[in-house]
């Protein structure tokens, strides 16, 4: 839940976001973009994308 509340407080502040994992850059846009992105869905927020 943690990572929802983070999420909508960024929504609201930022113009663009870029998402880093492992040191990595996995997607950059705008917030909503990126919280689109199955990559950060999965890996940030530990939602799967069902294929």
């Amino acid at each position: 839940m943690r990572c929802l509340i983070s999420l909508q407080v960024v929504r609201r502040l930022a113009d663009r976001v870029i998402v880093l994992h492992n040191g990595a850059l996995v997607a950059g846009g705008g917030p909503a973009e990126v919280a689109a992105s199955p990559i950060v869905r999965e890996v940030h927020l530990g939602i799967r994308a069902a294929f």
